[in-house]
Parts: structure tokens; sequence; C-alpha cells
């Protein structure tokens, strides 16, 4: 090892104490070659010191019970709504055209332009509402 690119791997295995002794033997003579790299062994040798009193904090009983329904309830449905949406609005917009193209009363295409106009109206504005809503409820992250 002769550059600086390779210090940190290095000095991290260095102050775990990882290095064979022919190894940690070579590194402390590249840092008697190079002092100047010292000080980052230095500053790296009180961080591990300072963090080696840490610990993590108990987790609280029942965390882990509930598990695998969280990740159904924020994925999994989530998902099987959008897809269940996405089909019936692929087949409704299919079925629509049919209809609307084959039909030959003209008050069945107007009744069913103004069904599907009303749709989207609905749709967007409720998608404008829930866009414009988000950002500003203050209660969304509260859980009952």
């Amino acid at each position: 090892m002769t550059d600086k690119e390779q210090l940190p791997e290095t000095l991290m295995a260095y102050l775990d104490g990882e290095l064979a002794p022919e190894e940690a033997r070579a590194f402390e003579a590249l840092l008697d070659a190079h002092p100047e790299w010292r000080s980052e062994v230095e500053q790296m040798r009180a961080v591990v010191a300072s963090s080696a009193g840490l610990q993590f904090r108990p987790v609280p009983e029942g965390t882990w019970d509930n598990y695998w329904e969280e990740i159904d309830s924020r994925i999994a449905k989530p998902i099987g709504w959008i897809l269940v949406g996405i089909g019936g609005f692929g087949l409704a917009v299919a079925g629509a055209v049919k209809v609307f193209l084959l039909a030959e009363n003209m008050w069945v295409r107007v009744g069913l332009g103004a069904v599907v106009a009303g749709l989207l109206l609905l749709f967007l504005s409720v998608l404008r509402g829930h866009l414009l809503e988000r950002p500003q409820d203050r209660y969304r992250r509260i859980k009952r």
C-alpha cells in the first residue's frame, strides 16, 4: 500500500485489529513514512474509541409481532388495489370504446360519453384534492 486512496480501507482494518501482524507492521511503517496521515489515524482512533461504548436500545416487546402485517398493509394491499384499479380501468375503457363504436343509437353514445366525462371529472377532482391536501395534512402520520 503506497497511496492515500487505500488508506481508509486499511485504516479501519488496522483500528479493528483485522490486519495480520506483518500487514499491521507495514501499515505502521507507512504511517512513519507519511506523518501527515497520522492525524487521520488518530481522529479515527478517537471515533472508534468513543463509539465502542455505544449500545443499541433494546427493541420494545411486541415490535416484531406485527412485522408481516405491517408489510402487508403498507405494500401488498396498496399494490393489489393499484393493479385492480389499472385492470378495471383498462377493461372499462375497452368496453366503453367497443360500446361507443358499435352503438347505433345516438342516445347510447351520448349517455356513455356523459358517464365517461362525469367519471373523469370526479377522478380528477379527487386526485386534485388529495394532491393539494397531502402536503398540508398535519395528522396523516397519527395512528389511532
